[in-house]
């Protein structure tokens, strides 16, 4: 993987599903560094001030039943709305099964599930891949070039 180069602050989200941060904010956070990308934590209340900034990353850890059920609780009141309506990407990590109803958009890319046991490495690197597609793409024009009349004002017959 490239490292990233670029003046302005790059960050993904960590979705914090307990008053402390756990072993593995901490691993993620390791590698992502690397590739110039900070990981920030946020609560469940933090979530809808992410609704202004364009093209979110969330990542979200569930390796228990405590955090899976504050999970489900953040994702009924508000992730199912931001996954849907296309303003952020969800990660999702979990020792359970893949939620049904956010299967469609896993074509858009805005939603993908990875299965515990799986290594960090492995799931950063899809990360820092849809981070670059995201905002990558966002300085470059989807046309191809456009048209130009010659400079000497001279034109082909």
């Amino acid at each position: 993987m490239e490292t990233m180069e670029t003046d302005k602050p790059q960050y993904i989200f960590y979705l914090q599903l307990s008053n402390n941060l756990v072993k593995d904010f901490f691993e993620f956070n390791r590698i992502l560094n690397r590739q110039n990308i900070f990981l920030i934590p946020i609560h469940s209340d933090g979530l809808r001030a992410l609704l202004r900034e364009p093209d979110v990353i969330i990542l979200a850890i569930i390796p228990d039943m405590s955090s899976l059920e504050k999970y489900n609780e953040i994702k009924h009141k508000i992730l199912y709305s931001i996954i849907k309506g296309r303003r952020a990407k969800l990660f999702e990590v979990s020792s359970f099964l893949e939620d049904i109803y956010m299967h469609g958009q896993k074509k858009s890319g805005h939603y993908n599930y990875y299965q515990l046991p799986i290594g960090a490495g492995v799931i950063c690197r899809n990360i820092v891949e849809a981070y670059q597609n995201s905002h990558g793409a966002q300085n470059q024009w989807p046309g191809g070039r456009r048209g130009h009349l010659p400079q000497d004002g001279v034109f082909l017959k």
